[in-house]
């Protein structure tokens, strides 16, 4: 299981596009992919509901607490996770 977050201090440099995206290509290679949305704002999932699903690889969940976070290791059964971080 790899982790990957994508995380700035400064809001609107593109953290939400780059996680979406990044999952939607690691799901297209075949890889089950977990897409955190940590943000407040629910971007990333507002995102992905509007464009229908990212993928049957893709899972989108929010993890907006530290529990959740922490939470997500039962949701991954070997997947790999892309998180989209709030900005500070």
């Amino acid at each position: 299981m790899t982790v990957i977050a994508v995380a700035a201090l400064k809001g609107g440099v593109g953290k939400t596009t780059t996680a979406v995206y990044f999952a939607w290509a690691m799901a297209s290679s075949g890889e089950k992919v977990v897409l955190a949305d940590a943000d407040r704002q629910g971007s990333a999932l507002r995102w992905a509901d509007e464009a229908g699903g990212l993928g049957d690889g893709v899972l989108t969940v929010g993890a907006t607490t530290p529990e959740a976070l922490r939470g997500l290791r039962g949701l991954c059964n070997g997947a790999e996770v892309v998180i989209d971080t709030p900005s500070r």
